[in-house]
């Protein structure tokens, strides 16, 4: 991690990091079925190495977007546009739907016992992990500033 973190440390390395992030969130919501046909999306914040949030929608109908989020320190998720108004309101609702579902796995593995070879304290902890860290990062001030809203989409 640190290596590309270092590999990261002028503006052509830190744009080719968005687009690598971008194309594959992208790639992911036609293979999740999300969207159908190609899709796009733009950044609208990040942690450079880390955390990119973006918008996405589908290529040929753009009226439809979602609030994306992937990089390499969370768990590629989407959630629809209007359940935030800014990438800040974005990344609280991730975090706060990480840290829902982490705690489910973790009742659900108490409740019904390790199955199989699924570490669901693993993935308890995980969710848990990467929501502590972006709410943290959502309570920063200084990490927010001058970022746009996003206009309402018709549905």
């Amino acid at each position: 991690m640190r290596e590309e973190q270092e590999k990261l440390d002028n503006p052509e390395a830190i744009k080719a990091w968005g687009e690598k992030v971008a194309q594959d969130l992208a790639r992911r919501l036609v293979q999740k079925g999300i969207f159908k046909g190609h899709a796009r999306v733009e950044a609208r914040w990040a942690m450079p190495g880390q955390i990119l949030l973006g918008v996405a929608w589908q290529e040929d109908t753009p009226q439809r977007k979602v609030w994306v989020i992937g990089g390499e320190d969370v768990t590629p998720d989407v959630v629809e546009l209007k359940a935030a108004k800014d990438p800040r309101e974005a990344a609280k609702h991730f975090s706060m739907r990480w840290q829902l579902n982490g705690a489910r796995i973790g009742s659900a593995a108490e409740q019904g016992g390790q199955k199989g070879q699924i570490d669901y304290k693993s993935i308890e902890e995980q969710f848990q992990k990467q929501a502590e860290k972006l709410y943290e990062l959502a309570k920063r001030d200084e990490l927010w500033q001058g970022i746009r809203k996003e206009p309402p989409t018709a549905e």
